[in-house]
């Protein structure tokens, strides 16, 4: 696979595979081994699951519920501010260095206004904030209601996330469970023999 073919690969699976409600990306000291079921259209479901290090590092992967395979995963790495994108089919990571404004400190929705609420609900035994997500339609004065995100504000993690499609198809990311402790492993290993794309360079 060439460079144009891995970037348009990249540009057409990443933004929705991935949840578009992230916590603050600086979070040091707060390890964590999260599990997720995740819904991603009709007949398209996965296991997830998120490790984050003692340092801030962090990994998601995808994976199948059946064979257990590996199908996409991204790596950020704290110290030097990198995202990486595992494509495990395709056999190439992306790699993109974070913008230079980016802030480390402050949960990000996406492209979505957020609306903290005082709702609050036991998931997996650890309490969750909700928070509605809108957005401004194309020529309304008003945001419409696109979906919501339960977030634990003690381990400063995505508990719960549904978003509504343009066509009608939702997308679900919900924890089956959380254990408190350090990853067993080095979160920020990438398999050998990958095709390496550094998108940074696009920039």
């Amino acid at each position: 696979m060439g460079p144009s073919a891995g970037n348009d690969r990249i540009e057409e699976l990443s933004p929705r595979l991935l949840q578009y409600c992230r916590p603050p990306l600086a979070v040091i000291g707060k390890p964590v081994v999260a599990h997720f079921r995740v819904n991603l259209g009709p007949a398209v479901h996965f296991e997830a699951s998120l490790e984050r290090d003692l340092s801030g590092n962090t990994r998601i992967e995808l994976r199948d519920p059946a064979s257990q395979a590996p199908h996409f995963g991204l790596l950020w790495s704290l110290k030097d501010k990198v995202d990486k994108l595992l494509f495990y089919h395709e056999r190439f990571v992306a790699v993109c260095q974070w913008p230079t404004l980016r802030n480390g400190n402050a949960w990000s929705f996406g492209t979505f206004e957020a609306e903290w609420t005082d709702q609050h609900e036991k998931l997996v035994g650890r309490d969750a904030r909700r928070v509605i997500l809108r957005k401004h339609s194309k020529g309304a004065a008003v945001t419409r209601y696109v979906g919501e995100c339960w977030i634990s504000e003690s381990l400063l993690i995505v508990m719960r996330e549904r978003i509504l499609g343009r066509k009608g198809n939702i997308q679900e990311w919900e924890v089956t469970r959380i254990d408190e402790q350090p990853p067993a492993g080095d979160v920020l290993v990438t398999p050998p023999g990958f095709h390496e794309i550094d998108r940074s360079r696009k920039r």
